[in-house]
């Protein structure tokens, strides 16, 4: 089944001026929908339909189609339904479904577009999210329109669950058709990504709910990091990600880490200008404490935090940091900032095979034999100390690891993108 997403984004807004270019987390409203139908497997293509040439620039840079609306088609009181009608009409091809998408629901994930579509395939005409609502609705008169007294003797979680359109996403059949649709399927999505961006409060509450999972993602620079990257932020889309040194690369603008953890002065010497850049947007840049002379060989204007080292080399300490590779402080950091969730990107460990084993670096004759001992002697026992210490945090390993890392608390994404249990 050919399938498109369309995104109805016009530039007029009377309760939050210029709404769908405002930013969550540093990213637009429109760049999180783009975004999110770029990253879902079930769509085919991104087409962004508005009225604005500022939000005609943002769509492009996240990776949409931007189709031009008519004047006519961009007022306040213009329904959703002929604006994508328009779009559907200037495409070469008419597509068996179309996903319409709504930026003002920032925290849809790409998954969340595949399960609708996955939904509509099977009996239904049309599939709309909706969140899970066990509250009572009042009249403006004060009547009781959803409870009886039996019901309301219940406690919530005893009620039979309703279902509230959250304004998320719709998948429609083509044709097109203006009736409501008479086989409906219902996609349930999660309370904490089910925000629907209205007033100016819904702005504050998203940013709240985009940090709730207080999950990290790690980016080091294994040979599959920029694949499994995908994977992670197309799941995760309000996880903090931090990465150090050559990860920077895996970063195609205006996607951009979090925090950036330069460690040495040869780092930022080689990446100095991008971390300067990314700063400018909103990064974190961080590195080790070191004295003032060691600090003005770094070539970056100023730093955001200086962490110290408290333990030596391969050891993890809860609540520290110690002086071992940049990507094992980088899991200290999310550790250490609170994190509940650590997806691992690109931390694969190395096999000590030249060439090719490690993101953006040639691994010169005998190189490998050490890091190939290195990860035996100490990535391995480093993570598995850290899953072993950090019982209540989840991680998530992407790709095939080159040492052993199991517990309870330990998953694996394999390289197709499916889930499974740590052996």
């Amino acid at each position: 089944m050919s399938c498109v997403a369309i995104i109805p984004a016009r530039g007029g807004s009377k309760g939050i001026p210029a709404k769908n270019l405002q930013p969550i987390g540093g990213v637009p409203l429109i760049g999180w929908a783009v975004r999110a139908a770029v990253a879902a497997e079930s769509v085919d293509a991104v087409y962004v339909s508005t009225d604005s040439t500022a939000i005609a620039k943002v769509a492009l840079e996240y990776g949409a189609t931007v189709i031009m609306r008519p004047a006519e088609l961009a007022g306040d009181e213009v329904p959703t339904l002929p604006v994508v009608q328009h779009a559907v009409e200037q495409l070469a091809d008419t597509p068996d479904a179309v996903v319409v998408m709504q930026c003002t629901s920032p925290l849809t994930a790409a998954e969340d577009v595949d399960w609708a579509v996955e939904r509509l395939t099977n009996q239904y005409d049309a599939v709309v999210s909706v969140v899970e609502d066990h509250g009572f609705i009042l009249s403006g008169a004060g009547s009781l329109l959803n409870y009886t007294v039996d019901e309301r003797r219940r406690r919530r979680q005893d009620r039979e669950p309703r279902y509230r359109v959250n304004g998320a996403l719709f998948v429609l059949r083509t044709p097109l058709r203006d009736q409501w649709p008479s086989k409906l399927g219902l996609y349930v999505m999660p309370q904490e990504r089910s925000i629907d961006i209205d007033s100016p409060v819904d702005l504050h509450l998203a940013e709240s709910l985009l940090r709730y999972e207080q999950a990290w993602i790690v980016c080091g620079s294994g040979p599959d990091a920029r694949e499994m990257l995908a994977v992670a932020r197309a799941r995760y889309p309000g996880a903090m990600a931090i990465t150090t040194n050559a990860g920077i690369n895996l970063f195609v603008t205006p996607d951009r880490p979090d925090v950036y953890f330069l460690t040495d002065a040869r780092g930022c010497q080689i990446y100095h200008e991008q971390a300067k850049a990314i700063q400018k947007q909103g990064s974190r840049l961080v590195t080790l404490r070191r004295d003032i002379q060691a600090l003005k060989q770094r070539r970056v204007d100023h730093f955001d935090q200086f962490v110290p080292i408290t333990g030596g080399p391969s050891q993890f300490v809860r609540g520290g940091y110690t002086a071992c590779l940049s990507g094992l402080l980088c899991v200290q950091y999310a550790i250490n900032n609170g994190a509940r969730q650590i997806h691992l990107v690109g931390m694969n460990g190395y096999t000590g095979t030249n060439g090719g084993d490690y993101f953006g670096q040639y691994e010169p004759p005998n190189r490998g034999r050490k890091r190939r001992m290195h990860t035996e002697s100490v990535i391995g026992p480093f993570m598995q100390a850290a899953v072993e210490s950090c019982t209540d945090i989840e991680f998530v390993a992407y790709g095939q690891l080159n040492y052993p890392m199991a517990g309870p608390n330990v998953r694996h994404v394999v390289p197709r993108g499916e889930m499974c249990q740590c052996e």
